[in-house]
């Protein structure tokens, strides 16, 4: 996926990235056309909308791949957790219960109930991060609420949820990439757009991710003006090391690095954030939980290269058996975020959100 993604967003510049753009440009305009005639229909009311007892906030976004929507979902569950019960929905890509009729119960807050492999790797990840959430995995949204209103949750956060319209949200967060929000302005498979740039006027906070200086974030804020008029906000992200649960420092460490994720190319910037000395690098497919063999046979690559550990991202790491038995120690990466500009849009919005909570909470 990692190929392909490269090259339909033009991080790929190769005489075949290009090539494979070009073939697939007919069925982008379809794709665009099915998309618009979509939302169309549920902006004129032709699609039944499910209306939640409880308030809805989605985090989404435009394009495919990762923005940083589950740091932004775990920002968001540490912000108002205060005011009451909190739920999270999540789709649960590729697992188990993306294909079951009723959603699945990940959490009652106290940790996971079901591995990855059933629930999926945002909800997994969701549910070992977010203490004190409820939270559910399943195609259907709307069950989803219905289930977390019916559990005590005062308020759901919807991961992924931009385009799933069928449930009736009372706020959009939509994240973008400040370099390139509408990726490489093509909509899939020739490029990363889910839909039009026109989708951002549903946006009731737009999230500029990672944005690292004030210029990066004005300039980004001009590109998408004529499109939206919701407050902006950005953000940066702020990475640490760890081993087991303990945190380390990774500084001039020499390191086998993995990932399984739609931008690796990310997680390695990353590494050199925290100033460890990347040996070896290898990426798995988005979601893919790589075989023991795999992994060992790349920590042995490691060791002989003189790495001192293995490294991967927190969600590849949640998806490993606890029984893993490596030649190397293996660390994880876990993300938060801060909002950098912005910041009295993002407190304004917040208060907004709490307005929302039920007034008995």
């Amino acid at each position: 996926m990692s190929i392909l993604y490269r090259a339909i967003s033009l991080e790929a510049h190769s005489f075949f990235a290009r090539v494979l753009r070009a073939l697939l440009f007919p069925l982008s305009w379809l794709y665009a056309f099915f998309v618009f005639l979509r939302n169309r229909g549920y902006d004129l009311g032709w699609f039944r909308v499910h209306h939640a007892k409880i308030p809805v906030i989605s985090v989404g976004n435009l394009v495919m791949g990762g923005t940083g929507k589950t740091p932004m979902i775990l920002k968001l569950f540490e912000s108002l957790s205060s005011k009451g019960k909190i739920a999270i929905a999540s789709r649960g890509y590729r697992a188990i219960a993306e294909r079951l009729p009723r959603p699945t119960r990940v959490s009652d807050g106290m940790g996971p109930l079901c591995p990855p492999s059933i629930c999926g790797d945002e909800p997994f990840l969701l549910a070992s991060r977010a203490e004190g959430a409820l939270v559910f995995s399943g195609r259907s949204r709307a069950l989803s609420a219905d289930l977390a209103e019916q559990s005590g949750a005062s308020l759901l956060l919807l991961d992924d949820g931009m385009q799933h319209r069928a449930l009736h949200r009372d706020f959009d967060l939509v994240l973008l990439d400040p370099e390139r929000p509408f990726g490489n302005g093509w909509h899939f498979p020739a490029g990363v757009l889910r839909e039009g740039k026109r989708g951002l006027s549903r946006a009731s906070l737009l999230v500029f991710n990672p944005v690292k200086d004030k210029e990066t974030f004005l300039r980004a804020k001009k590109k998408i003006a004529t499109y939206s008029n919701a407050p902006v906000i950005g953000i940066s992200s702020r990475a640490y090391a760890f081993l087991d649960d303990a945190l380390i420092s990774i500084e001039n460490r020499k390191l086998g690095v993995f990932c399984g994720i739609a931008r690796p190319w990310r997680f390695r910037e990353t590494i050199q954030v925290l100033k460890g000395k990347e040996v070896l690098f290898s990426s798995f497919k988005d979601h893919e939980v790589p075989s023991l063999k795999k992994l060992v046979a790349f920590a042995d690559q490691a060791k002989a290269k003189g790495a001192d550990a293995l490294i991967c991202t927190e969600k590849d790491f949640l998806k490993l058996p606890s029984s893993l038995s490596l030649p190397l120690p293996l660390y994880q990466v876990r993300i938060e975020v801060d909002v950098t500009y912005g910041q009295e849009e993002w407190r304004l919005f917040l208060q907004r959100a709490r307005e929302k909570f039920p007034s008995h909470v």
